[in-house]
């Protein structure tokens, strides 16, 4: 292919492809703890009152206070093209004790995934089959391939 045909394709590339409208993390009902990303200002996160009443909705006070003890120590807060990642481990547990917690900030939307005496409990706010990108590895991990236990439920988001 010729040099100029080269230059015609790359300039109307972008004339054929569908616009994807860009995500900003940083407007809606949770925005403003996008400013927490890269930090290990987990607390911050989970203080937020919309955010402690959604994992309330999700999890009940015991699910909620489970998740709380297994964010004893944190990982920076990640974010993976459109939710803050927050993942933590109990210190001192007895067995393995971890948490794996997103939040859209544009919705609110959350999903939550904890190991916990051998099991993996997931409640997830996001439309059945659809999950963070960051999530199936860290389910790898905790072993949900190799037959540990998953209890997975759906649970509509909360209305704002």
């Amino acid at each position: 292919m010729s040099l100029a045909r080269r230059a015609l394709v790359l300039v109307l590339l972008p004339l054929t492809a569908p616009a994807q409208p860009a995500v900003d993390h940083k407007q809606g009902v949770l925005g403003h703890l996008s400013a927490q990303i890269g930090t290990t200002n987990t607390p911050i996160v989970l203080n937020d009152p919309a955010v402690r009443r959604n994992l309330s909705l999700l999890l009940g006070d015991p699910g909620v206070r489970l998740l709380m003890s297994n964010m004893q120590q944190v990982a920076p807060i990640a974010f993976d093209g459109t939710a803050l990642v927050l993942r933590g481990t109990r210190v001192g547990g007895v067995g393995e004790q971890e948490v794996f917690l997103t939040i859209r900030p544009r919705d609110g939307v959350m999903e939550v995934a904890m190991l916990t005496a051998g099991r993996v409990r997931f409640v997830s706010q996001r439309p059945s089959g659809e999950r963070s990108e960051m999530l199936d590895p860290q389910l790898a991990r905790w072993g949900v391939s190799r037959g540990v236990p998953l209890d997975e439920r759906r649970v509509p988001p909360s209305v704002r």
